[in-house]
């Protein structure tokens, strides 16, 4: 099925102002993180907590309710949602860097294990010639050991730098957006 340019205009009409609501989004969060990261950090784990709270909630009535196959998992994982939720809410500022520090620590040993994976597992390039050891394989699996070396040496100003770099790739994130945004709808307007 071919689309006309009445389809293209009606499809990108009901689409572009989604870009610029998401890209203005993303640019007033990473504007947050840069001038307020503590509180920015509290605020999105409270909203977490309450998608949680409501998602556990929802999940247990469910259960409940509809008896069919897999309600034994929707009721536990709705407890688990209800119980993690009311943490969250509780201590709102402690479940965000309980979250911040998991994130970081999970990117510290992902980076030493793929580091040593791409060292000895990914030591071999093919290229027309057959398999051959490959020097930069091991080295850039070298460095990749040492930056998850070094992220676990230095954890505080690790953190810091993660929440910094989240704040530059979510305000540029949404400016790109933005941009696209109004690029789809001159786009559309050139199409008419």
């Amino acid at each position: 099925m071919q689309t006309t340019g009445a389809q293209f205009r009606q499809l990108v009409g009901n689409t572009w102002w989604h870009l610029l609501i998401w890209g203005i989004v993303f640019a007033l969060l990473g504007l947050s993180l840069l001038v307020w990261p503590v509180k920015t950090v509290a605020v999105l784990f409270t909203l977490v907590a309450i998608f949680l709270l409501v998602d556990g909630v929802m999940d247990l009535v469910s259960a409940v309710i509809y008896r069919d196959a897999g309600w034994g998992w929707r009721l536990v994982g709705g407890i688990i949602g209800i119980v993690a939720g009311l943490f969250l809410l509780s201590n709102p500022l402690l479940g965000g860097i309980s979250l911040v520090l998991f994130t970081y620590y999970v990117l510290a040993f992902a980076a030493i294990i793929k580091g040593i994976i791409r060292m000895v597992g990914g030591k071999r390039t093919a290229d027309e010639f057959g398999y051959h050891w490959s020097w930069s394989n091991f080295f850039l699996g070298l460095l990749e050991v040492l930056i998850g070396i070094f992220l676990l040496a230095n954890a505080l100003s690790g953190i810091i730098a993660l929440l910094f770099i989240l704040a530059i790739v979510a305000l540029v994130g949404g400016i790109v957006l933005i941009v696209q945004s109004f690029r789809l709808r001159n786009l559309m307007a050139r199409v008419a």
